[in-house]
């Protein structure tokens, strides 16, 4: 899923990738409706390790904050932190899942 939503910010841009995004998101609650899928947040399985990975994140963007209050222009700061966080979606290794049909007990 990652590799589409960077393709198609590749291709068509920030504005175009967002409207898409939206798009797809639509399209997928109208067929987990169809279907009567729900996945609540309970149902994802979050690796421990992430907790240590988005206090790295927190750590990063409050020292960014504090140097660019003194150093940078408001556009600047907000695009520093972003990099931050596409950094830690794009490049973690620990993510969260939604869990397997065997995890929920389904028979294959």
């Amino acid at each position: 899923m990652s590799d589409i939503i960077w393709r198609c910010y590749q291709v068509s841009g920030q504005k175009e990738r967002s409207r898409r995004l939206i798009k797809l998101k639509e399209l997928g609650f109208r067929e987990a409706t169809k279907a009567g899928v729900s996945i609540g947040i309970s149902d994802m399985i979050i690796p421990k390790e992430k907790q240590i990975e988005l206090d790295n994140a927190y750590k990063q963007i409050k020292r960014r904050a504090t140097v660019s209050q003194r150093h940078y222009y408001d556009g600047e700061r907000y695009n520093k932190i972003i990099d931050i966080w596409t950094t830690l979606v794009t490049k973690s290794p620990t993510s969260c899942s939604a869990p397997s049909n065997t995890m929920m007990g389904a028979r294959n």
